[in-house]
């Protein structure tokens, strides 16, 4: 909420930066940043430049510009984004999907796999193509029975005929992605057919629906209403979609008793997810950038993982 401007306040900041012969203060910690400006940064990448005299200068991040021009009391703004359409993290995350599809094999354990992805991302990501400094990958993997809403990677094998979960974050240069791809060793079984064409009707529906200008609530009782109808009610226990780029989640989420409209330039993860009380189940989940005409799908790696079966028998 926006409170009314505290110049008391400010003038004993200013009276103290005198005292210690400081000229300007540049903070980041969100307490601080609302200190300052009355302004509460979602994820902590804002900061404040507040000169012992003149007007400050609040660094926001894009997606957060319609807070800070409500709430701040400084209008002197300067955006950042929190998406740069040139970062190859999910260019690199698909690659490192593929190498590990094609290496994995059955009784191999979950976080020997996990592995296997995060270090493909490391060893290709650092200097990829001449413009990479820092690339690094964060992975959880479960396969099988193993597939819950979140739970940590274990020494579980490898199931064959069954899928193995990727919960992904790559992170290149500062910019995140987060994806969830899956594959699988061998012929998937008749429930895994099912419960993956469900999915995919599911998320291609949410997909065609966020464009700019759509309703996040809406986006999130739309899913939410298809998987109910396709036999799962009240799945999945977790957000539909949210915010990527600045971190691998962040502002804004989809939430039916929320609010907030779709807007060009965004990028969004949409994940829609179904899971099996005894064990096992999907999550599909792949990075949107809201453009002009709709939205453009940034990882190259099939969500239909048929599609991309590994070479192991």
């Amino acid at each position: 909420m926006a409170w009314p401007f505290d110049e008391a306040k400010l003038n004993r900041v200013r009276t103290l930066m005198k005292d210690q012969d400081l000229s300007a203060l540049v903070v980041r910690a969100p307490d601080n940043v609302l200190y300052l400006t009355n302004y509460w940064c979602m994820k902590g990448y804002d900061a404040v430049v507040f000169p012992r005299e003149g007007d400050p200068a609040l660094i926001v991040l894009e997606p957060q510009l319609a807070d800070a021009e409500r709430n701040s009391w400084t209008k002197n703004l300067s955006l950042f984004k929190g998406y740069d359409e040139r970062d190859p993290a999910n260019e690199l995350a698909a690659l490192a999907m593929e190498h590990t599809r094609e290496h994995m094999r059955p009784g191999m354990k979950e976080s020997e796999v996990g592995g296997m992805y995060e270090s493909f991302v490391h060893g290709l990501g650092v200097g990829y193509k001449g413009k990479v400094e820092m690339a690094r990958a964060f992975t959880l993997v479960w396969s099988g029975e193993g597939i819950r809403t979140f739970t940590a990677t274990g020494d579980r094998p490898i199931q064959k005929n069954e899928p193995t979960l990727f919960e992904i974050w790559v992170c290149v240069d500062g910019y995140w992605t987060d994806l969830t791809k899956n594959a699988c060793p061998g012929e998937l079984k008749p429930e895994y057919h099912k419960l993956l064409d469900l999915l995919l009707k599911v998320f291609n529906e949410a997909v065609s629906f966020s464009r700019d200008g759509a309703s996040f609530p809406e986006l999130d009782k739309l899913v939410r209403a298809r998987i109910a109808e396709g036999g799962y009610p009240g799945q999945p226990s977790h957000p539909v979609c949210h915010g990527v780029g600045a971190r691998a989640h962040e502002f804004p989420y989809a939430h039916q008793a929320g609010g907030g409209t779709i807007k060009k330039g965004m990028v969004l993860a949409i994940e829609p997810g179904i899971y099996w009380p005894q064990g096992g189940g999907l999550r599909l989940e792949d990075n949107f950038w809201i453009t002009q005409k709709g939205n453009e799908k940034l990882c190259s790696y099939p969500d239909d993982f048929r599609l991309a079966r590994s070479s192991a028998a």
